[in-house]
């Protein structure tokens, strides 16, 4: 095990970096950003109507197309040199500070050794290996592992990298020469040795303060808590993120739990345990902490010192809309049958991950129950989609479908008249197509409400019973997993063409893929979602 060294590097080692500078530019570039198929549809329609009708065969091709120069473009960049990160191997160690430091929310450290074996898949040798590091974290020692360990030549500065949107942050960019080239095809294996101080990247994610406390850590993808094999660019951050298989040993402070998402754990002992990962994962997530447990039936919450009743409430919760869901869609489609919640702080971030939903402890009940049942939701909806409809924007419907469901018509109207509040104060979201959300600095707006508000005027207007068999056959065609907006429009489209007393085409081209005055933010909720129905009724 590789222990870091109090002597050697501190929480506060470093002097406070300057405010990142605010990029006002936006663009957007590529697959990281735009779901091309929703893109050239919105466009043909934009042009034409009957431009759309005729050109539409031939989007494969133009797509194909597309693609295409975006690799040679990528290629290009990065010199036709793309190293991929096969497996990691790694062993952690948490280290909180002591209960007797003066400061009670001062971060802690980590330490880690890591080994990771990657493959050159591109079509030049490649001599260096860049990497990307939260900015506080330090590499101690690097070396390249083939029968025989050869230490390694490395540079490590702490660069500014601009994030999609407005915002930047600062991170460790490493650079690795390697004892003699890597050809194309060919693997090799790193072994590293790094640690350091976490304190989050509120700069540019609000959510993340992933960092060790006392009593809980929390460790994702986005704070660069292991080495990502890219460069220091936006575009290489979200194209390294996927982690096709790895091992970790994590070592705990005295009573501490540890949970990792897409794994299974093994040879838990008092203060160490061993994860695998059991399929690819997005990224590894590693939460850690002195938590107590709550079991009833499929449910499973594990909480944090003196939340107990946070974690009842959380329970209640997540059995209602687990049993409400299965009885309105069926056995989830996208995540397991067993209800498993980690919480983590308040203000933290929630998310449903494989395997496990991380849950920020709010202290509001109210804002407990929508948040559990919102992720809890996911269990029905794909991830995947560029444009945040097929998964935020289906959950947030779920979730106000349960507010109303528990807590009776008026409060469903209250929450659903936080969407149109949301887009009064937005008017560039209220008119985006939702089959092009992606790449746009509103695109949160335009997930969490009007794409909510999308799916409440097409349920008003086929109908509750046929529009749960609707979202029924959508989860469960295969097309689902990873569909984008796009996807869905054309789903809808398909089971709704003999449609008489709906028009369905125009319902989609307002809300999917024109600019267009779908809803009336001015008005009470009920008459603006009445007037958005009448609005695409037939004349007989």
């Amino acid at each position: 095990m590789f222990h870091l060294g109090t002597d050697r590097i501190y929480y506060n080692e470093w002097p406070p970096l300057p405010p990142p500078a605010v990029d006002s530019k936006h663009s957007q570039k590529g697959a990281f950003c735009v779901d091309h198929m929703d893109w050239v549809r919105a466009q043909q329609h934009a042009a034409s109507p009957r431009m759309y009708q005729t050109v539409r065969l031939r989007e494969q091709d133009f797509l194909h197309l597309l693609w295409k120069l975006q690799e040679v473009l990528l290629c290009l960049e990065v010199g036709c040199v793309t190293l991929r990160a096969l497996a990691y191997d790694l062993d952690i160690e948490l280290l909180p500070v002591p209960s007797e430091h003066p400061i009670a929310d001062a971060p802690g450290r980590i330490g880690v050794s890591c080994t990771v074996r990657l493959r050159n898949e591109g079509r030049r040798p490649a001599s260096q290996v860049h990497l990307l590091l939260y900015r506080l974290l330090r590499i101690l020692s690097a070396a390249e592992w083939n029968a025989t360990e050869k230490p390694l030549l490395l540079r490590q500065s702490v660069r500014r990298m601009s994030v999609e949107g407005a915002d930047t942050l600062y991170v460790n960019a490493v650079t690795l020469s390697l004892a003699q080239e890597l050809e194309p095809g060919r693997e090799t294996t790193l072994r590293l040795h790094y640690g350091g101080t976490l304190v989050g990247y509120r700069e540019a994610f609000a959510y993340v303060h992933d960092s060790v406390q006392r009593d809980v850590a929390v460790l994702r993808p986005e704070v660069l808590w292991y080495p990502l094999i890219a460069r220091a660019s936006w575009e290489g951050f979200l194209s390294a993120l996927s982690v096709p298989h790895f091992h970790m040993t994590v070592h705990l402070p005295e009573r501490w739990d540890c949970f990792v998402a897409s794994s299974e754990a093994s040879d838990r002992t008092h203060r160490q345990v061993q994860f695998t990962s059991a399929t690819p994962s997005l990224g590894m997530y590693l939460i850690a902490g002195r938590y107590g447990h709550l079991h009833r039936g499929e449910i499973h919450v594990h909480h944090l010192p003196g939340r107990e009743e946070w974690a009842r409430a959380a329970c209640s919760a997540a059995s209602f809309a687990r049993s409400t869901l299965r009885s309105w869609l069926g056995p989830p489609a996208f995540g397991e049958d067993r209800v498993t919640i980690v919480q983590i702080p308040a203000g933290w971030g929630s998310q449903n991950l494989p395997g496990m939903i991380t849950q920020t402890g709010e202290s509001d009940p109210e804002r407990t129950f929508r948040e559990v049942v919102h992720e809890v939701a996911h269990f029905w909806t794909p991830l995947g989609d560029p444009n945040r409809f097929c998964d935020e924007a289906m959950a947030h419907f779920l979730e106000d479908l349960l507010e109303r469901e528990k807590n009776g018509e008026q409060r469903g109207e209250a929450a659903f008249a936080r969407h149109l509040d949301a887009l009064r104060d937005s008017p560039g979201a209220l008119r985006a197509p939702l089959a092009t959300a992606a790449g746009r600095l509103e695109i949160d707006v335009i997930s969490r409400h009007k794409g909510p508000l999308a799916l409440a005027v097409l349920d008003a207007s086929i109908g509750r019973a046929r529009f749960f068999q609707l979202l029924r056959d959508w989860v469960a065609n295969p097309v689902a997993a990873g569909a984008s907006a796009g996807t869905f429009a054309e789903f809808v489209r398909r089971a709704l063409v003999g449609e008489q007393a709906w028009n369905v085409q125009k319902f989609l081209d307002d809300w999917f893929y024109s600019e267009s005055d779908t809803i009336q933010p001015n008005l009470p909720i009920a008459a603006a979602l009445d007037r958005a129905v009448e609005r695409y009724k037939r004349s007989r």
